[in-house]
Formats: C-alpha cells, sequence, structure tokens
C-alpha cells in the first residue's frame, strides 16, 4: 500500500469476477486519490458492474476453452 501510496492512491476497491467452475481468477480493481472514497453507493455500483462483466468474460472464456478443446481438422 505505501507504493501506491506514493503514487497518489489512497483508496483501493476491489470485486472478484464470478466465473462459474472456471479455474480462474480475476477481478475489477478500482483505484482513487481520496482516502475512503468509496460510500456504500460506488460500492454497489461496483459490484452490478463487476457482475456485468463476470458475464461477458465468463462467456468469453468458455467461448475459448470450446475452441481450444475442438477438434483439429486433418
Amino acid at each position: 500500500m505505501r507504493a501506491a501510496a506514493a503514487e497518489g492512491i489512497h483508496c483501493v476497491l476491489g470485486m472478484p469476477f464470478e466465473l462459474g467452475d472456471q479455474p480462474l481468477r480475476a477481478g475489477l480493481n478500482v483505484y482513487c486519490d481520496r482516502p475512503h472514497a468509496f460510500d456504500s453507493d460506488a460500492i454497489l455500483a461496483l459490484q452490478d458492474r463487476a457482475r456485468a462483466a463476470s458475464t461477458a468474460l465468463g462467456s468469453a472464456v468458455r467461448s475459448v476453452a470450446r475452441q481450444v478443446m475442438a477438434p483439429k481438422p486433418a
């Protein structure tokens, strides 16, 4: 956190992406130059955006996994 503060970052809020059964971890991190910048409304808004991003990212991961696992033409 000292390194972040040295860069002017004094508040961090992170939300994990829910990717279902995928063996991956990802998240949405938001930074602010003001301490205690994220109130309950901001947290709820970030949760909504993380949920939407989780859906899109999960779909993309499943699509790529299907392509990677598909039999290759001879």
